[in-house]
């Protein structure tokens, strides 16, 4: 078995994971330095228990399945409610969770994991390995957007007694130790599921985990609380009573909300861009951008590939030269982030698989070269100047989005494309999109995470065109080469190799450009200086928050 090490905190017990006995090396990030943890979570004074930890989450999720969606809101509330086999450090690495150690075989098919014991589901009824079997055999590989793929060989799961799962794939899952948090392959109760419609589950909306909060009550267009799990497994721990999840749609009064201590923190865009640092110059708050280094977040446009005008890529490519990325990272998201130079997060460029210098992707707006493609495409301009009418869906995620509908329709026109702008609550949206295929270009943002299996193959895969299935395939792109070239690239464990053929997949997306990415996203975390330890987790405002607390005033 690996071995247990202590970390400084000595609250936990952190694991060094092992392949076959040898030792993982460092996740290929280069220098994590940006990553560590914010000064407030090395507080040097004792932690202390109790009071109420208010958080924005905006928009309100449309559900709590976090084992049916990876929406934003979703994530952000109900990975304090369910757990994963393991967690991520805010190193980046694998660290325990409901699992207390598990080996891989050198062939890389076979991986055991030891379950805790005396862990219970917020009902009362025991953790076991039937439960772990159930959510990745019955529910994660058959309905969750990114595991569907991730776990794709993933064959079997054994459940020799109790507290023992085996993993049997029949290919090598190389990264399979950092698909196992609770945000991204969630265990479920079995007791409460089995048997039943997954998709129309009242779980759905009532969750029940093992995590360190139970759900309590969720009153729609206010709020969601969640209250402190006495039973957890982790002793000690968590120290809050309770977090209140608010839901707070107009951005100017989120802010004044955070100076006037109404909620205590605000991440993942709650907070405009244009506020964060006027915010963090306040003596109550603090502003970081670190605890994001999984995501691996990306901004781009989706265009519906079957309906015209998108079906032909001149266009697609056209609108990629009408829009000026260096003027939206610094004018719309004011400097968080940095132009988009490929269809893959730049983060990925750390072990050579984000080139440069990919044809239709230009930092600056080329308006003579996009007519010229509108041109190309058949798209004539009427006596009026209009080539064609379009409607852009914006993502109802806040101001900074609807700030960038406003210049992709003024950018569009200048080419002769216009653009009426539609912005629909999030259950409108998301059906519209992944369920009913109704709409033409939607502006949106995709979590990459720390692998491109794990975030970016689902979006350009055929087989993840999956009607009512959300964050998934929705251009309906499919390229028989690209299948062909992900699929080994989920497999290929030489990392010089596995970079070739990622190269070539984005050679063919830079081309066909069945999404236009726009740039490689920085958030920010707005929060008050008695928010302490929550990023411990290098999933940041995804982590579970079991050792955050609370500065007495």
């Amino acid at each position: 078995m690996t071995d247990l090490i202590k970390t400084p905190f000595g609250r936990r017990n952190f694991m060094k994971f092992g392949l076959g006995g040898a030792a993982i090396a460092a996740l290929p990030w280069g220098d994590v330095s940006d990553l560590m943890l914010g000064s407030s979570a090395l507080a040097q004074e004792a932690a202390q228990a109790g009071g109420t930890m208010v958080f924005i989450v905006q928009p309100e999720p449309p559900t709590l399945a976090l084992y049916l969606s990876t929406s934003s809101p979703v994530e952000q509330v109900a990975t304090k409610i369910y757990e994963g086999l393991l967690e991520i450090d805010d190193k980046l690495q694998p660290a325990p969770g409901l699992a207390s150690e598990y080996t891989i075989l050198d062939d890389g098919l076979t991986a055991t994991f030891k379950l805790r014991e005396g862990v219970k589901w917020h009902d009362g009824q025991p953790l076991t390995s039937a439960d772990v079997q159930f959510s990745f055999i019955e529910v994660l590989k058959k309905v969750h957007p990114r595991a569907s793929i991730s776990l794709k060989y993933l064959e079997a799961v054994e459940t020799p007694d109790e507290t023992t799962v085996v993993m049997k794939c029949s290919q090598p899952i190389p990264y399979l130790a950092r698909v196992l948090s609770g945000k991204d392959t969630p265990i479920l109760p079995k007791h409460l599921m089995a048997g039943k419609d997954l998709k129309n589950l009242d779980l759905a909306n009532n969750p029940v985990g093992t995590g360190p909060y139970k759900f309590v009550e969720w009153r729609r267009g206010q709020f969601v609380v969640l209250e402190k799990n006495q039973d957890y497994w982790r002793e000690g721990l968590p120290r809050p009573d309770r977090l209140v999840g608010r839901f707070i749609g107009d951005s100017a009064t989120r802010v004044a909300a955070l100076e006037n201590a109404e909620v205590h923190y605000g991440a993942l865009g709650a907070i405009p861009a244009v506020e964060a640092n006027r915010l963090n110059a306040l003596p109550q708050l603090d502003m970081t951008t670190e605890g994001y280094g999984t995501l691996s977040s990306i901004s781009l446009l989706e265009f519906n590939t079957k309906v015209h005008p998108f079906d032909k890529k001149e266009v697609r490519q056209a609108v990629s030269h009408a829009i000026d990325r260096e003027f939206i990272v610094q004018n719309i998201f004011q400097g968080f982030g940095q132009p988009a130079k490929s269809c893959l997060s730049a983060r990925f460029s750390a072990i050579g698989i984000n080139p440069g210098d990919l044809p239709n992707y230009p930092s600056k707006h080329n308006i003579a070269k996009a007519i010229e493609l509108l041109e190309a495409a058949g798209l004539k301009a009427d006596a009026s100047g209009v080539r064609a009418d379009v409607v852009h869906d914006i993502i109802p995620y806040g101001e900074e989005w609807r700030r960038l509908g406003e210049y992709v329709k003024q950018a569009l026109e200048q080419v002769g494309i216009r653009v009426t702008l539609r912005y629909e609550d999030v259950a409108t949206w998301t059906r519209r999109l992944y369920t009913d295929y109704d709409f033409q270009f939607s502006s949106t943002y995709n979590y990459h995470l720390i692998d491109p299996v794990l975030g970016a193959h689902r979006f350009f895969a055929s087989s993840s065109i999956k009607p009512g299935v959300p964050y998934v395939n929705v251009s309906r792109f499919s390229n028989p080469e690209v299948d062909k070239l992900l699929e080994a690239a989920m497999v290929e464990t030489d990392q010089e190799k596995r970079a070739e053929l990622y190269h070539a997949f984005q050679a063919i997306v830079a081309e066909e450009m069945p999404s236009l990415h726009i740039h490689d996203m920085s958030f920010a975390t707005v929060s008050s200086v008695a928010v302490q330890e929550h990023n411990t987790s290098g999933l940041g405002p995804y982590g579970p928050w079991y050792d955050l607390w609370m500065k007495a005033a």
